[in-house]
């Protein structure tokens, strides 16, 4: 009981907490509706020298699918944490649909996901009670097995119940990117949402976010290229700074560049 007690203390601490991030409640720029615009955009960590983004510019028209690429450490997941509004620029403005960004505006799957050690319809839908239509539609959309489906109403993990299911790290994956399809917003981040998945699995869940998604803003972070062809738009990022941009074909034109670099290093592995 007293080590319960201390525990609740630090979690009620928590939950008073004033939030310090944008509410996304304040006008910002003319854009309106149809972008998401980075205007000279840096950001350094606390207590670090060295700037993470530099002077990045770049937008995004509603119903684009954008892919960000580049090696460990260019930008790329600092940049999507920005977007989202988990953190606020050293220097610049952002702003998305003509507001300050706002979690609230985005479904996203980051690297670093959680699933919960409660029943697998309630990690879905974030909820003791969710749509259970809604549900079974983003599972499938995410490519989640027809037996975890089937055992929605199921236990994950065995914490809370003996009887709980243990998943694989790929299915773990699944079950977090139909977490995403199911809040169901106008924009989608899919940061390394696919690194657990075979390249079959991942192709297949790319083509359907393609094919039921078409109306949605969706921006990719993969180190795998293979998301690339699929999009409207390729960013590549060096060194916190935005190198190349273009279509897929047209960055593959640039013998020399960054990305056919990237891509080539990939491609042999998957050529006869």
């Amino acid at each position: 009981l007293y080590d319960t007690i201390l525990f609740m203390e630090k979690y009620f601490s928590f939950i008073d907490r004033v939030p310090a991030m944008a509410n996304g409640d304040r006008m910002v720029g003319a854009e309106g509706i149809t972008h998401i615009a980075f205007k000279h955009v840096s950001f350094t960590y606390p207590g670090t020298v060295e700037k993470a983004l530099s002077d990045v510019s770049f937008s995004v028209s509603q119903g684009e699918n954008i892919a960000i690429v580049g090696l460990n450490g260019s930008g790329k997941s600092t940049l999507v944490m920005l977007m989202c509004g988990l953190l606020k620029p050293s220097q610049g403005e952002i702003s998305v649909f003509g507001n300050e960004p706002d979690p609230k505006m985005f479904s996203a799957v980051f690297q670093d996901y959680n699933l919960f050690a409660l029943p697998i319809k309630e990690n879905v839908g974030v909820s003791c009670e969710p749509n259970v239509c809604k549900v079974v539609s983003a599972m499938r959309s995410a490519g989640v097995s027809e037996r975890l489906i089937g055992e929605r109403d199921a236990y994950l993990y065995r914490q809370l119940d003996p009887e709980g299911i243990e998943v694989s790290g790929g299915e773990g994956q699944k079950i977090a990117i139909a977490r995403a399809f199911y809040k169901d917003t106008d924009i989608i981040i899919m940061d390394e949402p696919t690194s657990s998945l075979d390249p079959i699995s991942e192709a297949t869940v790319y083509e359907r976010i393609h094919s039921e998604y078409k109306d949605k803003t969706v921006i990719f972070i993969s180190h795998r290229l293979s998301s690339c062809k699929f999009c409207d738009r390729v960013l590549v990022m060096e060194g916190g700074s935005i190198i190349q941009e273009g279509t897929h074909d047209k960055l593959l034109l640039h013998s020399k560049g960054r990305y056919c670099e990237l891509w080539n290093a990939q491609a042999q592995y998957y050529q006869t």
